[in-house]
């Protein structure tokens, strides 16, 4: 019994980095990609306007809620298997990162 606790302990640690790990990839790359892609397409809706901007505004809506998919699948990563609160340096990220999200649901087809 002992020596299986033991074995859990040193794969949770592990394991939470990795997931970490994922999370913070998925924020920082991930997330930011696709925003960017999003102000890409949404300005070329602008310019070309018609059904082909409306085909890309649509596309940004799709954007929109791939972005909204992915916070949930970090925000998921973040709370680990057994539902652990999230560690200080995470919580500190997501302090730092929320400005930024707010800023980008206020701009126009870019949030929720």
């Amino acid at each position: 019994m002992f020596i299986d606790e033991a074995s859990t302990d040193g794969v949770r640690p592990a394991r939470s980095a990795v997931a970490d790990r994922v999370a913070r990839d998925l924020h920082d790359v991930v997330m930011q990609r696709l925003f960017a892609t999003g102000l890409q397409l949404q300005g070329l809706a602008a310019v070309v306007g018609g059904s082909a901007g409306d085909t890309l505004t649509d596309a940004v809506a799709g954007l929109d809620q791939t972005m909204a998919d992915v916070r949930a699948a970090i925000v998921a990563l973040r709370l680990g298997e057994a539902g652990d609160p999230p560690s200080l340096r995470t919580a500190l990220l997501d302090a730092v990162a929320d400005p930024a999200d707010q800023q980008r649901a206020a701009e126009p087809g870019m949030g929720r």
